[in-house]
């Protein structure tokens, strides 16, 4: 008696630890936890470290939209209005330098005082690039270049047969071939990344030859929309960063209709490095994403490509959080955050595992103690707990632990395709580009709360199953007797199955009359439910019961 107490003890203290152990690993199937991002970020340059870097490398352009990031999702930091000023002062007594975003002689000798935005004055791209003494300076400049990006761009000034854009040798072609202009200067001026360079080259050459125009007009319909919002510094160190044309597509689908969200992707792509990540992460979540990747800003360089590298939404644990921070195991903490950190895959793994034992240890030590608190008589006539059975309760109780505690566990994880700017009407094509809607379907408190519901009463019909097969057991009367009794409960021991079914059958009548958001999850997990717990009733209680007593009956028989 005294061993199954000490057991009883021992196994539940354990099991509390191994699930206490678990909750505290911050890794998630499907979301990144802000405690791994803030490790990530720890000694690696922010948001205001790159802001006042640009300035301090005089590029005022780029440090003016960084500080628009910062006021917006960094507003406690101190001196932004201070740095701000000083931009604006810096521009006075620079008047290149608002020009284009940065000095820049190239410019400086070809478009010149083409260029409006002196004194002081921010100017677009758009601005200069489109009249027509900017195209010509522009063109000028370009002329003698024998760089292999340039040389295609520029023979695609003299197509006639275009899908998106009049050619620009019309009327009405500034666009097309203000957009060809600026785009050889970036690949002349070395600031187009070596991939996006090569895309530009092949769709020219291709359009050049007489073959589609469209991957030329969709990527320059791109660059019109960043000239558009952006100076030249701004487009460049974009440009500088954009893979290739979907990302560049990518990145301008995401700044909005009117191109509102252009600082945060600005942001993102200056301190990541990649455009072609902060694009796919923007047309995964949507607006939630977005809103994630800002507030990785303050931590640093290591977090924001972390988050990217992992594609996930970010997860904030705020009981842990002060759980981690309240305890004095800095060191401890550091390790398994590392760890991680760098082995994500391992780290859900230890998770699960750790839930898993918990459970079974917290089960093992629940039937020793039961058996502890048996009398005598009843103690000799129970059966020993069987493992098999508690290790399959463990397993389904994590399971509905990944369920109930896992953020983002529903959803979608494919990212919409991205539509070709080529397809969009040209008239909002010229210099808007709408960003496709990105719905997702995260679990909500509704479903959980169903989930929860179903589980709870298809557990408490197992415990009543198990009450009436113990009344049974403990009658004092024949083996046949008995059997007849377990038969007469054949009924109660299926009562988890109709129920599950019925539970089932009102959550799809609810959704398709539209009295409530019914998910299809949350209806089906009720026959689910229904199923596993009729099978563990049946299989795991009953049967080897039934089994004993028609061995036992066919004993009193036998003469």
């Amino acid at each position: 008696m005294a061993y199954n107490g000490l057991i009883a003890l021992t196994s539940t203290a354990a099991g509390m630890l191994f699930l206490a152990a678990g909750f505290v690993v911050p890794a998630h199937l499907r979301a990144t936890d802000r405690t791994v991002l803030e490790w990530a970020g720890k000694g690696t340059s922010n948001l205001v470290d790159h802001a006042a870097q640009a300035f301090a490398t005089h590029r005022p352009g780029v440090a003016r939209l960084l500080y628009q990031a910062v006021q917006v999702h960094l507003p406690a930091t101190p001196g932004v209005e201070e740095a701000q000023a000083r931009i604006r002062a810096a521009m006075q007594v620079w008047p290149a330098q608002a020009r284009w975003g940065a000095a820049n002689p190239w410019l400086d000798r070809h478009v010149g005082p083409a260029a409006s935005g002196s004194g002081g004055q921010e100017a677009r791209v758009l601005d200069w690039a489109l009249p027509d003494a900017g195209r010509a300076g522009l063109a000028a400049g370009l002329a003698q270049s024998t760089h292999p990006t340039v040389m295609p761009l520029l023979a695609c000034r003299r197509l006639e047969r275009t899908v998106l854009l009049p050619p620009a040798s019309s009327a009405s072609g500034q666009p097309l071939d203000m957009a060809l202009l600026v785009a050889a200067a970036l690949a002349e001026n070395g600031r187009l990344h070596p991939g996006l360079a090569l895309a530009f080259e092949r769709a020219a050459t291709q359009a050049e030859r007489g073959g589609d125009t469209m991957p030329l007009e969709s990527g320059l319909l791109d660059l019109l929309a960043m000239m558009r919002r952006m100076d030249w510094e701004q487009m460049a160190t974009v440009t500088e960063r954009c893979e290739d044309l979907v990302a560049l597509h990518g990145l301008v689908s995401a700044s909005g209709m009117d191109g509102q969200e252009w600082a945060n992707l600005f942001a993102a792509v200056t301190t990541s490095g990649s455009a072609r990540e902060v694009a796919y992460y923007a047309e995964r979540h949507g607006k939630e994403g977005m809103a994630d990747l800002a507030s990785t800003f303050a931590l640093g360089d290591g977090a924001v490509r972390l988050l990217l590298e992992r594609g996930w939404r970010v997860h904030d644990p705020t009981l842990r959080s002060q759980l981690m921070k309240s305890v004095p195991w800095t060191r401890a903490s550091e390790l398994l955050l590392g760890f991680v950190a760098r082995s994500p895959r391992f780290g859900v793994a230890l998770k699960y595992l750790l839930w898993a034992d918990g459970l079974l240890l917290l089960l093992i030590g629940i039937s020793r103690g039961h058996q502890y608190l048996m009398i005598d008589g009843t103690r000799r006539e129970s059966r020993p707990p069987n493992l098999g059975f508690q290790s399959a309760m463990a397993v389904a109780g994590t399971v509905f632990l990944c369920v109930a505690l896992e953020p983002f566990l529903s959803m979608k994880t494919l990212a919409p395709e991205i539509q070709s700017a080529s397809f969009q009407p040209v008239l909002r094509a010229r210099l808007r580009i709408e960003a496709p809607p990105v719905a997702n379907a995260a679990m909500n408190v509704n479903i959980l709360g169903m989930l929860i519901a179903f589980f709870a009463i298809q557990f408490v019909i197992y415990l009543v199953g198990l009450s009436r097969l113990r009344s049974i057991r403990t009658q004092l009367v024949e083996s046949a007797t008995k059997l007849r009794l377990l038969d007469n409960e054949e009924s109660m021991f299926d009562a988890p199955l109709y129920l599950g079914i019925a539970g089932s059958v009102l959550a799809l009548v609810l959704r398709l009359t539209g009295f409530g958001d019914v998910s299809l999850m949350a209806s089906y997990s009720s026959t689910l439910f229904g199923i596993l717990f009729c099978f563990i009733l049946k299989v795991m209680h009953v049967r080897p019961y039934r089994q004993q007593l028609i061995l036992e009956s066919t004993d009193d028989t036998r003469p």
